[in-house]
């Protein structure tokens, strides 16, 4: 998929996670923009479950999870699916209906919590935008993935 490539910084040095949905979004046809959607998503002091914990402005922040975001998405496409603990062919089954997946992963960039956009798949590898890197449609192993995805809960989020 032609999923937009959407960077974090300098804006948002710790919104990863909401940056990956502005893309999303986007290629479902919504002209959002990230700084906006930032300002709009649900804060907690504690638990990302229930909003963005720390501010995604700064480099302090921390992380917010799919539950925070279901709302939010669903208010831009109509329908939000929060795939938390599916497995890869959920993930898959999400690319075949042309829906690009946001997903949770450790060991990225020195990240213990980022998010990157899940483009496409072949037999062995997945395609992701990362936020973070600028990198479009990089190529990541489906093994290495799903240790990297599973160290996070195997959250995902798509619409």
């Amino acid at each position: 998929m032609n999923v937009p490539l959407i960077v974090q910084r300098p804006q948002l040095p710790t919104g990863c996670e909401i940056t990956n949905i502005a893309m999303m979004l986007r290629y479902a046809g919504k002209n959002v923009d990230k700084v906006k959607l930032a300002k709009e998503m649900k804060r907690h002091k504690s638990n990302p479950n229930y909003g963005f914990v720390g501010n995604p402005f700064s480099k302090s922040g921390w992380t917010i999870y799919p539950p925070a975001l279901v709302n939010q998405v669903k208010k831009y496409t109509g329908t939000a699916k929060n795939m938390t603990g599916t497995n890869l062919a959920g993930i898959k089954n999400q690319l075949n209906k042309k829906r690009p997946v946001v997903a949770w992963v450790s060991n990225f960039h020195g990240f213990s919590v980022h998010a990157i956009t899940i483009t496409g798949y072949d037999k062995n590898n997945f395609y992701y935008n990362d936020s973070w890197s600028g990198q479009k449609n990089a190529r990541i192993s489906q093994s290495y993935f799903n240790t990297c995805w599973s160290k996070q809960a195997k959250r995902a989020i798509s619409y």
